[in-house]
């Protein structure tokens, strides 16, 4: 029979031919388990108990199958009696057996020791039964033909009982030592090919003694000779070598595959000589089932190229084309030989060594910027394979927002100098007006010393607020007595001067007197007439333009609804920057804290509310005392962390307001802001063991407080409180896994 091989027809004998058919059932079913095996091990098998559990008992009903393979083979070719004992005793599968055996009698007289040591504490006997037939047993058992039928069960009850003292420190590091401490599988599938070649040879010497088979005569050293001389001229070879000697060269190789087409070297010189056809010898491999072995030697050979080129130098863009331009060349001579990605890596660093040479051009000025795309235009035309249009269109890109930068910087600068201007203009007002108020200041200081209270009226005009302020303060101080023991008569005593100054028209006189008779009749709303009649008072003067009945209003708009208030031409942050405006202590610290709470980065904003602070706390305005409301109060928490903002911030400021002027007030008020009290602290711990702690508290803000703070604003107050309770009945429902009421 001729097969072909690099262009020449190569004839074998029939002996050749049947003996290769033959052995191509050990080879080809030996693959075939291999390749099965393999599979089943990457899947089943990825620790101790695993190998032991999963992968022995598999190798074992391999081995055994291995056997059951030998005997249908040699049945198909008539040899029935005595099949079994023919069966080689295979050294390098009782070694793996025996490294197994080894290693899990080793492990398990430690766990032997473990459980035993328990097992006399508990006075109760150990069990370490291995499923009855022990790993040994299993595994040299599949030796014999009697272990032929053998099931993969058998060596489980051995894993399991191991892994009942897995919890053991020791047996845990053994295991782990056990199954790193070797490539497995790798070990397995070379006994399980030394295997397959014992019992490949031992069937062939069956055949040969039995007559059935006749074994090649097969001449190594022939082979062995034609190959070494052929070697010998391919190493003389040069760019300059004639054809005549390739095929000197191939004469040889192919006079040596018809000694010993088994000849391991044989398919490796093939891959040496540039030129052959790489097809034809896989297919002559193919057919004598060298394929392995085939691409083994290849594998050799494309390494060999491999080391060769990894010794070239590529540090430089020059050295890394001259690299990419002999692998060029080896691939034209060894058509077999695939370095493309070899070739894709050096044109990628290539594209990087050009690419970093250009990231390092610096481009932090326009100047620079225009310099570099003038370079990267140069290196585009060197280098057509290379775009660089994308990045031509980022520094242009760049160029225009460095430009428009430029340009919005100086509007910045100028708008920060203008800022700066405007904000000493607030600085040096309140120098001016302290100036200004202080002859006015210091005189009403002193007639109340003196309780020239007298004097302090006249004093009282449209642009004199502080007297205004003055007397309503010492008035809110004499008449409290009468209010606390309700005593009508002494009332009447204590502001029958303010009623004299109403009578002859003065606006904050009127207003005084409608004030505090509202601080004697609004106690507990008792005479709700009355009440509406004098807030209807306070508001016509507040519209009048008495700065003092402003103050007032804006803060009963706070805490009362609006069926109850008087309508005003103004609404409440109107009116306390109105009162601002017109120097009132109070509505200057109310006006300040919102000014101070808006102003973010914005510097005049910052000089006009500390103007309006300073200006306050120089009247000797005290602003209320807080209550001490951070320490678990989830409002707090959310608001400070969350934004970083002070205990004084307009948004505390607004809830406390909220809950002290209007809450406190309703009838249900008390039991809320009680039951928010006793809620708070649990909530606030739930929520700061949280590591997304953060994410909480603006969840929080974003979902309840800022459109509380709105509702506020626009004197919502009923929807205030119902989304105020629904946040605190989510928030229970989530961190104290409590029912709300």
């Amino acid at each position: 029979m001729k097969i072909k091989l690099c262009g020449r027809e190569l004839e074998f004998d029939q002996s050749v031919l049947e003996y290769n058919e033959f052995r191509q059932k050990f080879v080809g079913n030996m693959r075939s388990e291999s390749k099965k095996y393999s599979d089943f091990y990457r899947e089943n098998v990825w620790d101790f108990d695993t190998l032991y559990g999963n992968g022995l008992p598999r190798y074992s009903q391999m081995i055994a199958d291995s056997r059951k393979f030998f005997i249908a083979v040699m049945q198909e070719y008539g040899v029935c009696e005595g099949v079994a004992q023919m069966i080689p005793d295979n050294s390098s599968i009782k070694n793996i057996i025996n490294f197994y055996d080894y290693k899990a009698s080793e492990l398990e007289n430690e766990a032997q020791k473990i459980i035993g040591h328990r097992a006399a504490h508990a006075g109760r006997r150990h069990y370490w039964e291995g499923g009855g037939f022990g790993l040994s047993g299993a595994l040299k058992g599949a030796l014999t033909a009697g272990a032929l039928n053998m099931g993969a069960d058998m060596l489980h009850g051995l894993g399991n009982a191991i892994g009942s003292a897995s919890d053991h420190a020791k047996i845990r590091k053994m295991k782990n030592e056990i199954y790193m401490e070797k490539d497995h599988l790798e070990l397995l599938l070379t006994g399980l090919e030394s295997l397959y070649k014992d019992l490949l040879q031992t069937a062939v010497n069956i055949l040969i003694r039995k007559n059935i088979l006749k074994l090649p005569k097969f001449d190594s050293r022939q082979t062995e000779m034609a190959i070494d001389e052929a070697a010998g001229l391919i190493q003389t070879m040069t760019g300059d070598t004639r054809e005549a000697d390739y095929e000197k060269i191939m004469d040889l190789i192919c006079e040596g595959v018809t000694h010993d087409p088994y000849y391991l070297n044989v398919y490796g010189i093939l891959y040496i000589i540039p030129h052959t056809n790489h097809r034809e010898i896989q297919e002559f491999a193919q057919y004598f089932g060298m394929e392995e072995a085939c691409r083994a030697e290849k594998e050799i050979v494309v390494k060999h190229f491999a080391d060769m080129i990894a010794q070239i130098p590529e540090d430089t863009i020059l050295q890394i084309e001259e690299k990419i331009e002999e692998i060029k060349h080896i691939q034209q001579n060894y058509e077999d030989m695939d370095f493309d990605d070899n070739i894709v890596k050096l044109e990628e660093k290539k594209h990087k060594c050009i690419i970093e040479s250009i990231a390092q051009i610096p481009e932090k000025t326009i100047p620079q910027i225009e310099e570099k795309i003038e370079e990267i235009k140069r290196i585009q035309q060197n280098y057509e394979d290379m775009d660089f249009d994308d990045n031509i269109v980022k520094l242009e890109e760049k160029k225009r927002k460095l430009h428009q930068a430029e340009i919005e910087e100086a509007w910045r600068q100028a708008a920060l100098a203008e800022a700066k201007k405007k904000a000493q203009i607030w600085e040096r007002r309140l120098e001016e007006d302290k100036n200004t108020s202080e002859p006015n200041v210091r005189q009403i200081q002193k007639y109340l010393e003196q309780k020239d209270m007298r004097s302090i009226w006249k004093l009282v005009t449209p642009s004199n607020v502080y007297a205004e302020y003055i007397l309503e303060k010492y008035y809110e101080k004499t008449i409290a007595p009468a209010i606390d023991t309700i005593d009508a008569v002494q009332f009447n005593q204590e502001v029958s001067g303010i009623r004299m100054y109403a009578e002859h028209g003065i606006l904050f006189a009127r207003y005084l007197l409608s004030y505090v008779h509202l601080l004697f009749w609004s106690e507990g709303y008792k005479e709700q007439e009355k009440v509406k009649k004098l807030l209807g008072n306070c508001a016509k003067a507040a519209d009048g333009g008495c700065i003092s009945a402003m103050v007032f209003m804006s803060d009963w708009l706070g805490k009362s609804d609006t069926e109850f208030t008087p309508k005003l031409s103004k609404s409440r942050n109107e009116l306390i920057e109105t009162a601002a405006e017109n120097q009132h202590p109070k509505a200057m610290w109310q006006y300040g804290i919102q000014c101070k709470g808006s102003a973010g980065d914005d510097l005049e904003e910052q000089a006009k509310a500390r103007y309006y602070l300073a200006m306050s706390e120089y009247y000797g305005y005290i602003p209320p005392k807080k209550e001490n409301t951070s320490s678990g109060c989830f409002i707090t928490s959310a608001v400070c962390r969350t934004f970083n903002k002070p205990d004084d911030c307009y948004e505390l400021t607004t809830f406390r307001t909220f809950r002290d002027n209007w809450l406190k007030n309703q009838p249900d008020g008390p039991k809320l802001i009680q039951e928010y009290y006793h809620t708070a602290p649990a909530i606030v711990e739930q929520i700061d063991k949280r590591t997304n702690h953060e994410e909480i508290y603006q969840f929080i803000w974003d979902r309840y407080l800022y459109f509380c703070i709105q509702l506020i604003e626009q004197q919502r107050f009923e929807q205030c409180k119902d989304r105020y309770i629904m946040m605190v009945n989510d928030l229970k429902e989530r961190f104290c896994n409590k029912t709300v009421v």
